[in-house]
């Protein structure tokens, strides 16, 4: 498993499995906070981030919110 790979929950073909970059980065997130007591700003999220870079405009505005 490569954190580079572009393969999402394959059966099929040489690459079996998945890694979720987005998922990795959300995790790594909560554990950071958890660890150090860090308030984090939706904005200063990867989520949000994600979301403003690769969103539609309802999530967009969801998020703004």
């Amino acid at each position: 498993m490569s954190p580079l790979t572009n393969h999402r929950n394959t059966k099929k073909g040489i690459a079996k499995g998945a890694f979720d970059r987005n998922n990795l980065f959300q995790e790594l997130e909560k554990g950071f906070d958890k660890l150090f007591k860090y308030d984090r700003l939706v904005s200063d999220s990867s989520g949000y981030y994600n979301t403003m870079k690769n969103g539609c405009i309802t999530e967009e505005i969801k998020m703004q919110e």
